[in-house]
């Protein structure tokens, strides 16, 4: 409240603590302060307001409007700060006496601006005496100052001479003694005291007041508070001093923050906040009410709320709306459309507590109900899709019960009561080979608890009719509302029984031969690599190799190859023990892998199917009988663990080893066994060994050509040579062509060696033509299958002579049986090329093949090589001699010259002359020769 200054005695009389403030005499009047603010047009009074006025029980509504009575003159006058008002009047109570009061006021600037603020107080004067003392009237200030909820503080010569209560509670001292006699600069803040000052300076006259000014006061504990000041100038014993009037604003300060924070919340919330009286007319409409409906403030405040906004579709007023609730409603906007809102509406009352309007707030959910239609849409066309899924779907709560699941689901499961079962207990997955899946195993305890994801996995179902269903199954947790476990999982099932069995027969295939069904190479070297892993246990295997089987396949045609061959898988199963492994490895190879077996066990094995299989098969109306030769090979118990000091052993060792030990029978005379041996690998190694020197030998130019003269039998004139490999080693020394030309073959260097014989044998015949040794010397060359079979060779060929300058005539290529057996169609492919180019066609090693004779026709052959087996007994036997005069006769016939190789004997060559065989060579004629050394023998008869 504000306090008036004017009464403070000019003798100094205002008593401090120190003096004592005795108790106001029995028959003073009794005083009230109060006070009135004009801009929000609020009364406040402060008791003994009620006894004062002489209405102790009274409502506040009575005592407010008494006392608006009493001060109704002044609020009616003008308002001059500073000004002091006294006046009486008297107060017509109805039923009681008429009473008297005085009221005091004064006029002052308000705290934020220039509109002033009104207080004072009110005296009950009705029974007091007309004269009272000046010292009744000290007494009546004193005590409205010891009152005053404003602190009131006397300075003079810059100490504190008098503090009320209020103004130690406003710097938190523990007394007004610990206020008198402190400078009053000590509870003013640094940033205070100039403005402070400043304004006592200005008071240079005795009841000169300052002007309401903001203060920042230093308080007793440190902290500080902001007051307004108000100080006038006044004396104090007979010295000037200065009377201060401090109001705490922390609490107005916090009012007016919160009703900015409050308005500006107001302005910039999303939802529309409208205001309206007791009427139901719109009193305030912020922004967002704006944008909400189309109306802007102007046009809608003073409108009634129900019509402005149109009745809700129900046909209800708002105003008629329980207070605290929400509802959702349709509005119209100013447009005329409509608006869907969620509404909750308020009462507004005053400090009375009287209802004097309501405050309504509208959010606009247009846009959610757009999407919550979209999503029940969305829900109700997923549903649809999960439903005609092929793929089942289940949703798994916490509890391990099922919530949902779609048709396909229940089918799968063959469960069309599991939705609320317990998945656990209505359903029996199993893993791929039967064995029983638990919540934990699959993963659906730990989606459960953690959240996570499960991979798809296979698992089964088995079925009432003892089938058994694969299924596809992947675990996903739910989200929940929190983001904590447990969660809500989603299995998916798929079923995927025709692609497991397609898979399995796909794994099957993988590892079995297509051909008879045997275990393949895979199959065989997993098993013998687990055998071998055994503890103490010897693993036999058997290398099974069938002799000449290519013959087979080349003069019966592949399908009856493989008859044979499913012939023989048939007869080693049946002989095989039991837990055995029988395989087939490529071609002709078969495995027997036997575990826990010993050496004599395997040999009396190998011996038996060496009988078995040389059984007649019978094949397209024939019976063919077919050898094989075996490998057989015992390992030490725990070889695979590397025990007893052994080095590790592993299946593909085993497997070369009876390969070794198979190729070691085979060399020594086919239908045989032979019994791994370690010199069999030193051998093997060696032979590797020599295959890389080969290898080298041909790139470091080790290999070149010797010549063996061919003669003319009946002038003995050597008319051809015969151009043959012959390999010096650096080391080893000359290699035997038996023992490097089978390795060229088999690992196919012989390509490369056919084509540098080609090219330095037609270099020499070149070379000796040009000589005029031997103006008409044939040169003949072996090629090889490999070569034969390149589609590029007679263009090779046609090329080298060119570049020699050579006619075709000059060049004989020898090739044999089994070569043009090897692919009929493609050989005679290429040797009519050849012969096309005018190159003579020789078949090496005639007789020798079957049905040799019916491919004299088929192919452009010029001449025959009789072998060195037909030559060797000529003229010993009878046979040899009719067999060489049918082959002689017979190329006659087809116009074709015969030649006969491994002549040695005067004999034999008497007697070739004598059966009319056109040329011979052999070791009776010349060895094969380097050409240096050739060179003097040609042309001599």
């Amino acid at each position: 409240m504000l306090v008036p200054v004017g009464d403070v005695p000019s003798t100094g009389a205002l008593p401090t603590q120190r003096q004592g403030a005795g108790a106001a005499a029995d028959s003073m009047p009794e005083t009230a302060s109060w006070e009135w603010s004009p801009g929000s047009q609020e009364l406040r009074w402060h008791e003994p307001m009620r006894a004062v006025l002489g209405m102790p029980s009274a409502e506040p509504e009575d005592v407010q409007a008494a006392l608006r009575e009493l001060i109704d003159p002044i609020l009616l006058g003008p308002r001059c700060p500073g000004e002091v008002i006294d006046l009486e009047h008297t107060l017509r109570v109805p039923r009681r006496a008429d009473r008297r009061f005085k009221i005091h006021a004064q006029w002052m600037a308000g705290y934020r601006s220039s509109a002033p603020v009104l207080g004072g107080t009110v005296t009950d004067i009705t029974n007091a005496n007309e004269g009272s003392t000046p010292s009744e009237l000290r007494d009546r200030y004193r005590l409205l100052v010891e009152l005053s909820p404003d602190a009131i503080v006397v300075h003079c010569e810059g100490e504190i001479v008098f503090a009320n209560r209020a103004a130690v509670d406003i710097v938190r001292a523990g007394s007004v003694d610990d206020l008198i006699g402190h400078p009053v600069l000590s509870f003013v803040a640094a940033q205070s005291r100039a403005g402070m000052l400043e304004r006592i300076a200005d008071m240079s006259e005795s009841d000169t007041y300052s002007e309401p000014a903001e203060a920042i006061l230093q308080r007793v504990d440190g902290t500080t508070v902001v007051v307004e000041s108000t100080s006038v100038r006044t004396r104090w014993a007979d010295k000037p001093a200065f009377q201060a009037i401090l109001r705490d604003l922390t609490h107005q300060r916090a009012a007016e923050t919160s009703l900015r924070l409050s308005a500006n919340l107001i302005q910039h919330v999303s939802d529309a906040i409208i205001a309206l009286d007791v009427d139901g007319r719109i009193s305030s409409w912020n922004p967002a009410a704006a944008a909400l409906y189309g109306w802007e403030a102007g046009d809608a405040v003073g409108l009634p709320i129900d019509a402005l906004l149109g009745a809700d579709a129900s046909g209800g007023s708002l105003l008629a709306m329980a207070r605290g609730t929400r509802a959702e409603l349709t509005h119209r906007r100013r447009d005329g459309s409509a608006v869907h809102v969620i509404v909750s509406i308020a009462d507004i009352r005053d400090p009375a507590g009287a209802v004097s309007g309501s405050v309504l707030i509208s959010a606009d959910v247009s846009e959610r109900r757009k999407a919550e239609q979209i999503r029940q849409q969305a829900d109700a066309r997923y549903s649809a899709a999960v439903a005609a899924l092929d793929e089942g779907l289940l949703i798994i709560d916490v509890d391990d019960r099922v919530e949902t699941a779609n048709p396909a689901a229940l089918v799968l499961l063959a469960n069309l009561g599991l939705v609320g079962e317990r998945f656990s207990s209505a359903t029996a997955l199993m893993d791929e080979d039967g064995r029983p899946l638990s919540a934990e195993t699959i993963g659906l305890e730990e989606a459960r608890q953690k959240g996570t994801a499960r991979p798809a996995f296979t698992a089964s179902l088995q079925r009432h009719d003892g089938s058994r269903t694969y299924l596809s199954v992947s675990i996903r947790a739910l989200p929940t509302e929190s983001g904590d476990g447990p969660f809500p999982v989603v299995m998916c099932l798929l079923d995927v029984t025709d692609r497991h069995a397609a898979a399995e027969l796909l794994r099957f295939e993988a590892r079995h031969d297509h051909a008879t069904g045997l275990a393949n190479r895979n199959l065989v070297l997993e098993t013998i690599s687990d055998l071998l892993r055994t503890p103490d246990m010897p693993v036999g295997v058997l290398f099974v190799d069938l002799d000449r089987f290519k013959m087979v396949n080349d003069s019966l045609g592949h399908d009856a190859g493989d008859a044979v061959l499913r012939t023989i898988a048939r007869r080693l199963a049946y002989e095989a023990p039991a837990q055995s492994t029988v395989g087939r490895l490529a071609g002709d190879e078969f495995v027997l892998v036997v575990p826990d077996a010993t050496v004599g066990e395997m040999q009396a094995l190998a011996n038996t199917l060496l009988s078995r299989l040389c059984e007649p098969v019978r094949i397209l109306r024939r019976d063919l009988v077919v050898t094989c030769s075996i490998g057989i090979v015992v390992t030490e118990p725990g070889a695979g663990q590397g025990v007893r000091g052994r080095t590790n052993v592993g299946a593909t060792d085993v497997l070369r080893d009876a390969d070794v030990a198979m190729y070691y029978a085979k060399q020594h005379g086919r239908n045989r066994l032979a019994t791994f041996d370690e010199r069999f690998r030193r051998r093997a190694v060696d032979r590797l060994a020599l295959e890389e020197d080969l290898r080298h030998g041909l790139d470091a130019g080790e290999l070149s050509p010797a010549y063996q003269p061919i003669v003319e039998l009946q002038g003995m004139v050597t008319t051809a040579v015969e151009a043959l490999a012959r390999w010096t080693h650096p080391r080893r020394g000359p290699v035997p062509p038996t023992v490097f030309i089978p390795i060229a073959e088999e690992t196919g260097l012989i390509a490369p060696l056919g084509r540098l014989m080609l090219t330095r044998a037609t270099q020499q015949v070149a070379d000796w033509r040009s000589s005029g040794t031997v103006p008409d010397l044939v040169m003949s060359v072996n090629l090889s299958p490999r070569q034969l079979a390149d589609p590029h060779v007679a263009d090779r060929v046609s090329e080298l002579l060119a570049a020699r300058n050579l006619p075709a005539s000059a060049l004989t290529l020898e090739i044999t049986e089994s070569a043009l057996m090897d692919d009929p169609e493609l050989a005679a492919q290429t040797l009519t090329r050849l012969r096309n180019l005018g190159v003579g066609i020789s078949v090496d090693d005639f007789g020798t093949g079957y049905s040799s004779l019916s491919y004299l026709r088929r192919f452009p052959v010029t001449s025959v090589k009789i072998d060195r087996t037909f030559v060797e007994s000529l003229g010993e036997t009878r046979d040899d001699d009719a067999m060489v005069a049918g082959i002689v006769n017979l190329a006659h016939t087809l116009g074709l010259k015969v030649v006969a190789e491994g002549v040695e004997k005067e004999s034999q060559r008497q007697t070739l002359t004598d059966l009319g065989c056109d040329y011979a060579q052999g070791y009776l004629f010349s060895r094969p020769l380097p050409a240096e050394a050739l060179t003097p023998l040609l042309g001599r008869s």
